[in-house]
């Protein structure tokens, strides 16, 4: 053991005097996003850390959900984690978000929202949830903190701190709607031909842009993917901030969506623009409100709005327009993907 390493230990004992060598009876979970190649070499460092001396911690002590579509989902995955599993300690969050491989704007709005998220899914759980995002301008710098400099020994360290803590100062009882029988073990997926589908699109602003979105993402997945059109209930608003409240009416059907998907399309400047201002409070506060409605709703929600400077970003000539790339197709796969983990592992 190194000198950093008895001076750790040393802090630990004084801020908790009790057991503090009892690493046996913590129950961890363990939530990541597979969009990026960094998250999983930060979740096997998480693990490798928490795995050796001093803590020792065993497989059996772990539970993880390791195949999340995008760090979207991560608030949603870790309260269902926490739902199916109610003896949770103290969770982490792991997921990737590079500015660079990201559209207009998206890097900002989009990890706020979860960071956020995450915070109000910790304190609705009353469990101890660990920020694993890592957000870079590059992808050299996330493979840096994910390999040379690679931020999981930390992370696991404090997953171990809050989860001792919680152990030590147990919350009120946490009222969920599942018994504590899930196995030990990374979750399973279901069978996609019996996914159930919501798509809400917003028809007034860019609406050939959004009904051209909508097309895409539904033949992707009836077509290619092979789901029964009759899993798709499709709804319309003729706002972007009437999105949000028509997820819960969606979630409300009976039977109740696996997933739910908004389509729309904004731009900052042009004939159809938003107030600077506006565009950004407005992208802002949509995607606060579909992780509230993920959340409240215990649905997952794709994002399929698209946030771009102009209308040609969306549906120009370029290769690079949204609806020239294979953001559609990647949209609707997450759909199943995040679908598939939601009908296997109910509350």
């Amino acid at each position: 053991m190194d000198r950093r390493q008895k001076k750790m230990d040393s802090k630990r004992i004084a801020r908790y005097p009790t057991a503090i060598n009892n690493y046996s009876n913590l129950d961890l979970g363990i939530v990541q996003s597979t969009s990026q190649q960094a998250s999983t070499d930060i979740r096997s460092a998480v693990e490798t850390t928490i795995q050796s001396a001093p803590y020792n911690i065993t497989a059996g002590q772990i539970v993880s959900a390791l195949n999340i579509a995008n760090p979207w989902f991560l608030p949603w995955a870790v309260l269902r984690l926490i739902n199916v599993n109610t003896s949770r300690n103290a969770l982490i969050a792991i997921g990737t978000y590079i500015k660079t491989q990201l559209r207009y704007q998206e890097f900002d709005t989009v990890r706020l929202a979860v960071a956020e998220s995450l915070q109000k899914v910790a304190v609705q759980a009353k469990r101890s949830v660990i920020y694993g995002l890592l957000t870079t301008d590059t992808a050299a710098e996330a493979t840096d903190l994910s390999g040379p400099n690679n931020i999981g020994p930390a992370l696991g360290v404090n997953l171990i701190e809050m989860a001792h803590w919680d152990s030590n100062n147990p919350p009120t009882t946490y009222s969920a709607s599942a018994s504590n029988s899930e196995s030990k073990s990374s979750m399973q997926l279901g069978n996609p031909l019996t996914l159930k589908f919501a798509i809400i699109k917003c028809i007034t602003q860019n609406a050939t842009e959004v009904n051209s979105l909508h097309t895409k993402i539904q033949n992707r997945l009836t077509i290619d993917q092979k789901i029964p059109i009759g899993n798709i209930v499709n709804h319309e608003v003729t706002r972007i901030d009437q999105l949000a409240y028509k997820c819960s009416q969606a979630a409300a059907a009976t039977p109740k969506p696996h997933v739910i998907i908004v389509c729309g399309g904004q731009i900052e400047t042009g004939a159809e623009q938003e107030p600077g201002h506006v565009f950004d409070l407005q992208q802002m506060s949509v995607a606060r409100l579909l992780q509230e409605q993920m959340i409240a709703l215990d649905v997952p929600i794709v994002n399929a709005i698209m946030s771009e400077e102009t209308k040609a970003d969306i549906s120009g000539t370029d290769p690079s327009a949204f609806l020239n790339t294979g953001l559609p197709n990647t949209l609707a796969d997450y759909s199943i993907s995040i679908g598939l983990y939601n009908q296997a592992n109910p509350v």
